[in-house]
């Protein structure tokens, strides 16, 4: 794995994905539209080249825009969608914020800072119902880690879908945390310390930080 993050193969820069590296300084990249190109791979990494070109008109039309949520007297229905991905995460008084900005989700400094650069990235909503949804149910929200997807999909990404083994079972979070009498952000803050599921289980749930301290051993 280390290798093959080191030539660049499989990474992703905005809508391009890197499907062949061998060579130093030309990759070739797939775009989201389907699109390939050899590119330049200092212009990837410097964040020159993001996309084959096909969301230009796209982007023009966001910056000729107000606050580049509307089109043609409309209210842009992916700006609200793209507003409410941040309140979540940066917002304390949002209705949703203890499960996202409160245990460390987050928005990425170029999509939090620039609509143009969310749609550059994600492009408009597929089909009318659909709805963002984090590839990693436990990282942020940015580039190559967000999709468009239907609210199906969605809701069996969550952390409650998380499948975790321990004592030779696997099942999820949900169902360890209500077998254990155990708090489902507690088991899941220690998993992602480091801690292994039989230690995450067994320990009691109490105030203090030892319940949250990384697993050393």
């Amino acid at each position: 794995m280390p290798k093959r993050r080191a030539s660049g193969l499989g990474r992703r820069f905005g809508r391009w994905l890197v499907i062949e590296a061998d060579k130093a300084q030309r990759w070739i990249c797939r775009c989201d539209c389907g699109t390939e190109k050899d590119v330049s791979s200092s212009n990837l990494v410097r964040g020159q080249s993001t996309s084959c070109g096909c969301w230009s008109r796209e982007v023009l039309a966001i910056r000729s825009t107000k606050h580049g949520g509307s089109r043609r007297g409309k209210y842009d229905q992916e700006y609200g969608l793209f507003r409410s991905m941040i309140s979540r995460c940066h917002n304390p008084n949002a209705q949703a914020f203890h499960r996202y900005g409160g245990r460390g989700i987050s928005v990425g400094q170029r999509w939090r800072e620039s609509y143009a650069a969310f749609i550059a990235d994600m492009g408009r909503r597929p089909f009318p119902k659909a709805c963002l949804d984090r590839i990693d149910n436990d990282g942020n929200y940015e580039p190559g880690n967000v999709r468009w997807t239907d609210m199906k999909t969605q809701a069996n990404n969550t952390r409650r879908n998380r499948l975790v083994t321990a004592w030779g079972r696997t099942t999820t979070l949900q169902a360890w945390a209500n077998s254990l009498g155990l708090s489902e952000d507690v088991i899941s803050a220690r998993l992602n310390l480091g801690w292994q599921p039989e230690r995450a289980f067994s320990v009691p749930s109490r105030r203090g930080r030892n319940q949250y301290s990384r697993d050393d051993d």
